[in-house]
């Protein structure tokens, strides 16, 4: 079975899941038979696409030269994987029977969905173009080589794309694209420069009404591992059932759970938004992937410089002298041993999770030194595909006396240009355009490793044209607020990590039975945020309860 077809067979259940309750299913009619892409491996998976949402059935036809007004009055839709594009198109023309059916099919109140360059056809036909809405136009069209990039639903109100969350794509992605008098944009993709691309936001679904039918445009689907996707597939169906009916029933997004003893993960329409990794061979618990949904992945574990960095991680460098933070290449074991029983967890069909850890530092010889409370609040993906992570560790001291530490700073006995980090800390992936802000300013990035004392952080980029970025606040009453956070920004490598370095400024004791808690908010979120959007988060923090 071709790895496509596998794909979309587990992409078909999360589509089926979705699908309405009763109703008579709606015919759905593909034109095919000719392309200038490989419309032979397509073509099957549009099917597959269509029958597996549960709201069509579908016929094939190769030939659309030989439609007539009778053969199509069955169907409710066509959906076109044809065009006559190209010096070996076969058929470069429709005799009058076929054009007629065509136009007037969606004239008196049917539907059209072209797919990717199905639209491509007869540029002297004032009709087709106009209800087509858009295609190929030499020396003014383009796109570069497929590649990752994100698409975003910008018509929140359009049944199609009404809920309808960003995804991202393996695709070939078109600029310049003229659109029809009257054509409604409703998702967008960041078309990059160094993918080929204008530097600006491309149109790649568009709808119009025509006569008393509708017609959708979707510019994506350039190959079967494009249309494997599984929001390609949400998105196709949805948009064949509104041109159908003008109106949609199948949902827009589909939230799955995928947990066992040594993981739990949010996906959303088949893609995974972040994961929990708390396995019997983990080091220490953390999130990898932790992602936008339908957006890139921002974290990087066990990168090769520090195999011991672990995506969005936190751990104690020194107890009572004890390193917990760098790892043994050879074991993946610290000297120090962080564990932890296996979680309690709560999930919700909206995509919220709770979890709760009971974790132990403890040394080789079994003797404890500290125990922790974690609690992480996620809460559900919102409308851009961000999400927050609300993290209460709550520290009591089991040992007489338990010294948290750091390595010295320079200027200290024994000090070091890059000490003073310990806890909390996120270690992102490969971006572009690295910039960290506070609450107060723009942090600099002339140098690699910057302090920088702020009440929140957020370090932003770019991952395969899509801006993200990851905000990081402390709760009000965080001891030693405003921490002293430590920054690095090195493109080499990359290495890009941040981290609210409760220690920086000097190690802390807890006796016996005393105990320490610390607050964050992590916020994933699309495009970079400045300093009044971190402050009014701020600002939300302080009606938060506590748990």
């Amino acid at each position: 079975m071709p790895k496509y077809v596998a794909g979309l067979l587990w992409a078909g259940v999360i589509v089926l899941l979705a699908r309405p309750a009763g109703g008579e299913p709606l015919h759905a009619l593909i034109l095919t038979g000719q392309n200038n892409h490989a419309w032979q491996e397509t073509t099957p998976v549009l099917r597959q696409i269509l029958e597996q949402s549960g709201r069509f059935t579908v016929e094939t036809l190769e030939r659309p030269e030989t439609m007539t007004a009778a053969f199509v009055s069955k169907f409710d839709v066509i959906v076109s994987n044809w065009n006559s594009w190209g010096t070996d198109a076969k058929v470069k023309d429709w005799p009058e029977a076929a054009r007629a059916a065509f136009i007037e099919f969606v004239k008196q109140g049917k539907g059209y969905v072209s797919i990717h360059a199905g639209s491509s056809s007869f540029y002297d036909w004032g009709a087709y173009q106009e209800m087509v809405i858009a295609a190929w136009k030499l020396g003014e069209t383009g796109h570069g080589s497929p590649h990752n990039f994100r698409v975003t639903p910008t018509a929140e109100t359009h049944p199609i794309t009404q809920d309808l969350p960003p995804f991202t794509t393996f695709d070939e992605l078109w600029h310049s694209v003229p659109l029809a008098q009257g054509a409604k944009v409703l998702a967008t993709a960041y078309s990059a420069k160094e993918s080929g691309g204008t530097g600006r936001d491309e149109p790649v679904v568009m709808t119009k009404e025509f006569g008393q039918g509708r017609s959708v445009n979707i510019l994506l689907g350039h190959d079967a591992r494009a249309m494997s996707a599984p929001s390609f597939g949400i998105l196709v169906s949805r948009s064949a059932e509104w041109a159908a009916t003008g109106k949609v029933t199948l949902a827009a997004r589909t939230i799955d759970w995928s947990r066992d003893e040594n993981h739990l993960a949010l996906k959303l329409n088949g893609e995974t938004v972040w994961q929990l990794n708390f396995g019997k061979d983990a080091a220490k618990p953390y999130f990898h992937p932790l992602a936008l949904a339908g957006g890139p992945i921002l974290s990087w574990n066990a990168p090769p410089d520090h195999a011991w960095h672990h995506g969005l991680w936190f751990s104690w460098k020194f107890i009572n002298g004890v390193n917990f933070w760098e790892e043994d290449p050879k074991t993946g074991r610290a000297a120090g041993l962080t564990v932890w029983d296996p979680p309690d967890i709560t999930t919700k069909p909206d995509g919220g999770a709770e979890i709760r850890f009971h974790v132990r530092y403890e040394l080789p010889s079994g003797e404890k030194l500290l125990t922790e409370l974690r609690t992480l609040t996620v809460s559900p993906p919102d409308k851009s595909g961000g999400y927050h992570i609300d993290w209460t560790s709550a520290f009591e001291a089991t040992a007489p006396e338990a010294l948290l530490d750091r390595t010295p700073l320079t200027g200290e006995p024994e000090g070091q240009s890059w000490g003073g980090y310990a806890g909390l800390s996120m270690r992102f992936s490969a971006m572009s355009n690295p910039e960290v802000r506070s609450d107060a300013a723009v942090v600099a990035l002339d140098k690699e490793r910057a302090s920088v004392d702020a009440e929140a952080l957020d370090y932003s980029g770019v991952w395969d044209g899509c801006a993200a970025g990851v905000a990081l606040l402390q709760f009000p009453g965080n001891p030693l607020a405003p921490t002293p956070w430590y920054v690095i920004a090195q493109a080499k490598g990359p290495f890009y990590y941040f981290s609210p370095a409760v220690l920086y400024r000097s190690p802390r004791t807890l006796k016996q039975g005393e105990k320490l808690t610390l607050r964050y908010r992590i916020v994933a979120h699309a495009d970079a945020w400045d300093s009044s959007k971190l402050r009014g988060a701020l600002k939300e923090l302080g009606g938060v309860a506590k748990p």
